[in-house]
């Protein structure tokens, strides 16, 4: 099995990288839960560690990505062994690539990959695991938010990651902070003159 895993990996030539995800694809049949099409969009911001990828290449990666993982899917359907498609991931995992952490994140909320469906696991592997990328600390402050993935709903904490992010200069939590001063939400209260100045803080700094 991990000799097959290793081949996999030597003919795509794999090196340590994030991709851009093209949320378009999906290997196998969508269909198989109908909770896919209400999972959280894709992060408005890309994994800074992509700026030095044109699009184009990173479009290339993630059909290499799609191409083995669909062979990978075959022999597993065949062998009713899950075990190559789970290994497959987490391996990349390991490597903050954002392709597999998007396939755990699907495997460990539908029970897909080999992986059993679990919230505790979830919210483990978002705090840490998925949260060294962009779309993991929205799924964080989602579930915190929400009460989703797992966690409890404690808007105290989802404030309190939003802070240490515009903190890091993170524009996705300054533009999420300025709406919830607009609109009141996550505990803030309706101020759009806080909200404003906030902007114009923020622009300033």
């Amino acid at each position: 099995m991990m000799l097959f895993i290793a081949t996999l990996f030597l003919s795509l030539g794999f090196t340590t990288i994030s991709l851009a995800m093209d949320y378009s694809r999906f290997s196998i049949d969508d269909a198989q839960d109908d909770s896919i099409a209400e999972l959280p969009p894709p992060p408005a911001k890309r994994n800074k560690l992509l700026e030095t990828r044109s699009d184009t290449e990173n479009k290339l990666l993630v059909i290499q990505y799609d191409e083995t993982f669909q062979a990978i899917i075959e022999s597993c359907d065949d062998t009713q062994d899950w075990s190559i498609a789970k290994d497959f991931i987490d391996e990349l995992v390991t490597q903050q690539n954002e392709w597999a952490i998007q396939k755990k994140f699907y495997g460990l909320t539908n029970g897909y990959y080999g992986y059993e469906q679990d919230q505790d696991a979830l919210r483990d592997f978002i705090d840490n695991e998925a949260s060294a990328t962009q779309w993991g600390i929205e799924l964080q402050f989602d579930g915190m938010a929400d009460g989703m993935y797992g966690y409890r709903e404690d808007l105290e904490s989802a404030r309190e990651l939003l802070e240490i992010e515009i903190g890091k200069g993170n524009q996705w939590a300054i533009e999420m902070k300025f709406q919830a001063l607009m609109n009141g939400y996550y505990g803030y209260s309706r101020d759009r003159n806080a909200a404003y100045d906030f902007r114009e803080e923020m622009e300033l700094s």
